[in-house]
């Protein structure tokens, strides 16, 4: 993405029950990380997380000081049908001072 890597660049969940509530689901079924590293090892901040899709809860969490994060997104409310998405922080790099990530969430019904 240039002089900011985001692994994986998209975050996809594949729900086959979504009548369950998120709570009583294993966590690899709620839970996706995004990790966001600095290209070029240049110091850099990442702030102000945002979801465009009502019901998923985004935070960052610093991993490396000012060169790598990791954005944790949780599925707290399973969408009705299946719903598409933004995934947004703004960073400190000039060049991109806003990533956005896309998100898919498939819902299969029976």
């Amino acid at each position: 993405m240039g002089e900011i890597s985001v692994s994986p660049e998209a975050l996809y969940w594949s729900i086959t029950d979504a009548a369950n509530a998120p709570a009583e689901r294993p966590e690899a079924l709620v839970l996706r990380r995004v990790t966001i590293r600095s290209a070029s090892g240049k110091a850099m901040t990442v702030k102000n997380p945002q979801s465009t899709l009502k019901g998923l809860k985004v935070e960052l969490v610093p991993k490396e000081a000012g060169k790598a994060y990791e954005l944790i997104a949780r599925l707290e409310e399973m969408p009705p049908s299946t719903v598409s998405g933004l995934v947004s922080f703004e960073t400190s790099v000039p060049s991109q001072p806003r990533i956005e990530v896309p998100i898919i969430v498939n819902v299969f019904k029976p």
